[in-house]
């Protein structure tokens, strides 16, 4: 046996490809220096982060060995950008290419648009692959934690989320999950560890307007913890544990690209679970801190999977947290 790890599943991952230019113009033709390209999806944004800060990190998920050799060239031409050195990669191979995903940052604005191309159906047994592959780790991994991210593709198994969490249940790993409406549901369903939705989703998934009443509901129905993403405003923390709930949030927000903050946030969240370890009340306020922090280092970079460029320090964020 080995050390724990982290080991994020991304159901539809993505090449994202990230255009920065000053304002996006009516009827307008556009040029830029350079469009970014980078093996992407959610789960592997939260490897990304991960392993970039040291921890363990691997990222699962269907992934077609053609769309791996397109975006290794893409890397040695130098239009694409190479996931960090320590992330370890468990793709699981597929018939079907790679989807795409643009986002467009305005500077001018500081607006950031962005359109997801849905992705098209996969096999089902590339997820039964997938999920023998995770067995083999959890078992070879204990106390490790376990993310579930993103989207899903068109025509994935409907029990996909209710075995993913039964796996984890098996091994007594850590489940946290990024996601929204019926698969968000079904880890509450199945005592998922954290599920974070964001406000829109916490809304379209429970008809709850207000945060905290929409938390309480995911509680009820199972979760552990509820942790609400609010964008500028911070994060809203609920538990099974405690009828009141933590608020955090930077001091002064942040302008910047938002798009990889909330998988910082997710990274940020499972890795406090790494080794085994729980969360009590003391704890779970430092890690909210950390979480705000990551996801703050996040808007300040160009692209999603990363806190590191630039000049960009996540420690120096610690101190302008609130937590109340």
């Amino acid at each position: 046996m080995t050390m724990p790890a982290l080991f994020a599943v991304t159901p539809n991952p993505a090449l994202d490809l990230t255009v920065t230019l000053s304002q996006l113009k009516d009827n307008a033709t556009h040029r830029v220096p350079a469009i970014r390209r980078r093996l992407g999806g959610k789960g592997i944004n939260v490897a990304s982060v991960a392993a970039e800060q040291g921890f363990d990190a691997v990222a699962l998920g269907p992934v077609s060995s053609l769309s791996l050799s397109e975006y290794g060239q893409h890397i040695s031409t130098g239009t694409g950008e190479p996931l960090p050195d320590q992330l370890r990669q468990a793709f699981t191979d597929t018939p079907t290419p790679l989807r795409s995903t643009l986002t467009v940052h305005e500077n001018e604005r500081v607006s950031t648009s962005i359109i997801n191309e849905a992705g098209a159906p996969h096999p089902p047994q590339v997820f039964d692959t997938m999920l023998a592959t995770l067995g083999e780790e959890l078992t070879d991994h204990p106390g490790s934690a376990v993310t579930l991210s993103g989207s899903f593709p068109p025509g994935v198994p409907t029990d996909l989320v209710s075995r993913l969490a039964q796996l984890c249940r098996a091994t007594d790993t850590t489940l946290v999950v990024d996601s929204y409406g019926d698969p968000l549901l079904q880890a509450c369903d199945h005592n998922a560890t954290v599920v974070t939705p964001n406000a829109e989703e916490l809304i379209a998934t429970t008809g709850c307007t207000d945060v905290n009443q929409g938390a309480r509901q995911l509680l009820q129905r199972g979760a552990q913890m509820v942790v609400v993403t609010l964008g500028g405003e911070g994060i809203h923390a609920a538990t099974s544990k405690s009828d009141s709930s933590l608020h955090a949030r930077l001091r002064t927000p942040l302008q910047g690209n938002p798009t990889g903050a909330g998988d910082a946030l997710t990274a940020a969240l499972a890795t406090a679970f790494v080794g085994g370890q729980g969360l009590n009340e003391l704890s779970l306020r430092d890690v909210l801190a950390r979480a705000v922090s990551w996801s703050a280092a996040a808007v300040l970079n160009p692209t999603a999977g990363t806190l590191n460029a630039g000049d960009t320090d996540w420690t120096q964020f610690m101190s302008s947290v609130q937590v109340s």
